[in-house]
């Protein structure tokens, strides 16, 4: 093996680090209700959810959901449903969470959102994603919904 002599030569100076990104604020601790009927996506969503420090409590479908809402309302924060479920729609679904809290946050996330965007989105304390959703942003939407209440 033959290896070139190298004589005073200078090593490049270290690559400055990059500075860690700022901590914006603490995750708020609350209670989301996930209501997805797809059991694959409404894991993953639980699991982003509960990564951040929110506490989930899962439910299959809209039927569902409202049992659970029953029997916990003054628990639950916020609420994230699919648009699209069997028995109970999202919509459906809001609308009688609502009669009974009517200040209870909702981020509405759909494949099938966009003919449904102008009636949903447009409600107070309420936001619409469209899948697919990273966790990022999942996680961003539902600490930007709890805040608006908080502030």
């Amino acid at each position: 093996v033959l290896l070139p002599a190298v004589l005073d030569q200078t090593l490049p100076a270290p690559r400055p680090r990059e500075a860690a990104a700022p901590v914006l604020d603490e995750p708020l601790s609350a209670t989301v209700l996930l209501v997805e009927d797809d059991p694959e996506v409404r894991g993953l969503f639980s699991r982003f959810l509960e990564r951040a420090g929110y506490t989930v409590i899962e439910a299959a479908d809209g039927r569902d959901a409202l049992e659970i809402f029953e029997a916990r309302h003054d628990d639950i924060d916020l609420v994230i449903t699919d648009v699209v479920m069997p028995n109970v729609s999202g919509p459906a679904l809001t609308t009688a969470i609502r009669a009974r809290r009517p200040d209870v946050k909702v981020l509405f996330v759909s494949g099938y959102a966009d003919e449904l965007e102008a009636g949903i989105a447009h409600a107070p304390h309420t936001v619409l994603l469209h899948k697919p959703v990273t966790r990022q942003i999942l996680v961003d939407q539902v600490s930007a919904l709890l805040r608006e209440s908080a502030s």
